[in-house]
Formats: C-alpha cells, sequence, structure tokens
C-alpha cells in the first residue's frame, strides 16, 4: 500500500529451523531458577513472586534459602526441580507459580545447566525484533554492492584489527543520502541508505512458540559436538541451551520504504536479489559439511531466505564470504578466529571449512542449521 511518498508491505515470515535471539533485559536462568523435568521432556519456568509465595505458604522458605546458598543438608538436591519435589510442592502446568512451560526438542538432553532466554514483549510473548530483520537485510545488501577490491579491504582490515572493532565498508557503500552536506560530514549516519527502510516488530507468537535447544555444532570430521572446548583457562565448559522458536511456525510485519529521501530508492526486488545471493554464499559453505545420515535443512522451499537470530555463525554476518577464491576466505576467517579464541579455536586439517564447525540444533529427531527463515512480501 502506497501513502505519498511511503510504500507498506505485509512481509509474512516463516520459521524453517530453530531461532534464538536473545536479549539484555531477559536474564539467563540456572537450574535453580527452573525446574527441569527430564522425564517428561519439560522445562517450568516460574514466575518467582508466585513461586515464592507458594513456598511460604508450605513454610520452606528458610529452606528454599538454604538451598539458594547450596547449604541444605542433602547434597544431592541440586535443581529447583528437586527442591520442589523434595517438599512435596505441586509440578504442573497448572499450578499458579508456572509462568510458562516449555516442550524440550530433544529426548537426549537429560540437564539444563543454564538456560538462555528468548527476547520477549512486555506481555511476555516472544517476537523477532525489527532491528533483527533489518540487520540481516543489511549484511546482504552490503554483499551485494561489495566489489572485489572491497573484500580485499575487508579482509586486510580483519588483519589490522582481528580484536577490535574494524572500520567496514559502509561508509563507501550506504551513506549514499545528502542529508548532511557539510564538510567531513558526507559519511555521517544519517545519509544511511538503510533510513528509507524501516522494519517493524513482528507479532508475537502465540501458544506453544518455544521450545529448548541445546547448542550443538557439526564438525568437519562428522562428528556432533555438545558443548565447547574448553575456556580461557583450558577447562570444559558445561553444555549450553537456549529457548528457540520452534519450525514451521508463523508470523507477520511491516516493511515500509521512504523514496523521497533518494533518486534511487530501494526496492523489494532489490532487497529479494539481495538476500537470494547471500543465501547461496551461506548455503556453499553450509553444504561442506553436508554428509547422508546428518539431514540438515539448508534451504527455504518458498519466499525470499533470511537467516536471523544469535548462534547462527560467524559465516552468516561477515563480508568475507563475498571473496571469489575460497582458499582466501579459510586463511582470513582463521586468521581472526584463531586470534580471537587462540584456546579453542584449532581446525583439523588444511581443507577444513572455515569456520569448521557449523552451528546446529535438533528439535524432534531432525537436526537443523540454526535461524534459517523465509519471507514472503504481499503484493509483489
Amino acid at each position: 500500500m502506497k501513502y505519498a511518498h511511503l510504500e507498506r508491505f505485509k512481509v509474512t515470515l516463516s520459521i524453517l529451523s530453530p531461532v534464538y535471539i536473545g536479549s539484555s533485559s531477559q536474564e539467563k536462568l540456572s537450574n535453580k531458577e527452573c525446574a527441569v523435568d527430564t522425564r517428561a521432556g519439560v522445562v517450568y519456568v516460574p514466575d518467582v513472586q508466585k513461586l515464592v509465595e507458594t513456598i511460604d505458604e508450605k513454610g520452606r522458605m528458610k529452606d528454599f534459602e538454604a538451598f539458594l546458598q547450596n547449604n541444605v543438608a542433602n547434597k544431592g538436591i541440586q535443581s529447583l526441580f528437586q527442591f520442589l519435589q523434595s517438599m512435596s510442592i505441586p509440578i504442573s502446568p497448572k499450578e499458579k507459580w508456572v509462568s510458562y512451560v516449555l516442550q524440550v526438542g530433544s529426548r537426549e538432553i537429560t540437564t539444563v545447566n543454564t538456560l538462555s532466554r528468548f527476547v520477549k514483549n512486555a506481555e511476555g510473548m516472544p517476537y523477532i525484533p525489527g532491528s533483527s530483520i533489518k540487520g540481516a537485510i543489511r549484511t546482504a545488501l552490503l554483499a551485494e554492492k561489495m566489489s572485489q577490491k572491497d573484500v580485499d579491504t575487508v579482509i586486510e582490515d580483519g588483519r589490522r584489527y582481528p580484536k577490535g572493532r574494524r572500520p567496514g565498508p559502509e561508509e563507501n557503500l550506504l551513506r549514499v543520502l545528502r542529508m548532511n552536506t557539510r564538510p567531513n560530514k558526507e559519511q555521517d549516519a544519517v545519509n544511511d541508505l538503510l533510513r528509507t527502510l524501516e522494519i517493524s516488530d513482528s507479532a508475537p507468537f502465540r501458544g506453544e512458540a518455544l521450545t529448548v535447544c541445546k547448542k550443538l555444532e557439526f564438525d568437519s570430521d562428522g562428528e556432533i559436538r555438545g558443548n565447547a572446548e574448553g575456556n580461557r583457562r583450558g577447562r570444559t565448559s558445561p553444555p549450553l541451551f537456549r529457548e528457540c522458536l520452534i519450525p514451521g511456525q508463523q508470523t507477520q510485519f511491516y516493511m515500509t520504504l521512504d523514496t523521497r529521501l533518494t533518486n534511487a530508492p530501494l526496492s523489494v526486488q532489490q532487497i529479494k536479489k539481495a538476500l537470494d545471493d547471500w543465501d547461496k554464499i551461506q548455503r556453499e559453505y553450509a553444504q561442506e559439511f553436508y554428509i547422508d545420515d546428518i539431514k540438515l535443512d539448508l534451504s527455504s522451499k518458498q519466499g525470499i531466505p533470511i537467516t536471523l537470530g544469535g548462534g547462527v555463525g560467524f559465516q552468516s554476518k561477515s563480508l568475507i564470504y563475498k571473496h571469489a577464491e575460497k582458499k582466501v576466505i579459510r586463511e582470513a576467517v582463521e586468521y581472526v578466529l584463531s586470534t580471537q579464541f587462540p584456546r579453542t579455536y584449532k581446525p583439523k586439517y588444511t581443507n577444513d571449512p572455515a569456520p569448521y564447525r557449523l552451528k546446529i540444533a535438533t528439535y524432534k529427531g531432525r537436526y537443523y542449521q540454526m535461524g534459517r527463515c523465509s519471507i514472503q512480501v504481499e503484493g509483489t
């Protein structure tokens, strides 16, 4: 629909694989802050105030305080689920202390040490922030506009600034508006082409939208690993768990294009082509890991492919992969990652993909590449 210089489109977003989007305001939960029933494959996330009220009504506050301080007499009680059972406090979705219930995505999960929560709105409903969608579109548009020389510059900057923020190609490729033409201000953010693109937050997901997924990595030698190799002290890290959107769901958001600010405004066709081309690069990388007994969902069946969220891998957000030569890509990625993570990033083979581990998740017995989605724009 067009309103003067504004073109507004309704967009349907389909979730093809588990998607995780965290938030600084959504804390992580330890196994003392959520009740994990491993037999039933269920995680009960409590309403803290109502949980405390329930425990207080049972006259068990001192026991609860001792549990939180690791001072319980029975050292075998290590989780909230065990504590509630020991105190004979009912555990079911209908209890008033239960905020919401998560189904565990895989029966292989026997414990949840730390659970990273999905971003939610003020009503506690999960949704996709517009900034996440716009960021993915921005990466694709940048890749589309980059020449081989631009990619070489990105790689060189990666070698010069492997541990810190490095200058990007945005100033030359996207700062094309002329909203601020004062001397030395032509490349100011106010001149960014993405000012002409507005993406709303998605409508919230209703019902049982979330599941618990364990962080998994598909190694180049065919092994599936469930946790990091080690931290900075060389100790093995515990498995990581995330609230993820369940594959098969849909939601809607609005995309608005402003045709007033430039003589060459963005179009839906430009965005679609950029996302398609960037997705082909991502699939080329992912297909290096494909083997017969691991059925990874690498391509969207309909709509415009887009990868969203965290835990999707270095390759999904790095413009290095626009380079024409795989050897150059591999050397550049290995330099950056081995400098940032000298203890843990250690490829086994010289011809390994870079990075040599693909970020995956499992849901109901099927392996998925993280973050795979598609969008369909109405009226185009």
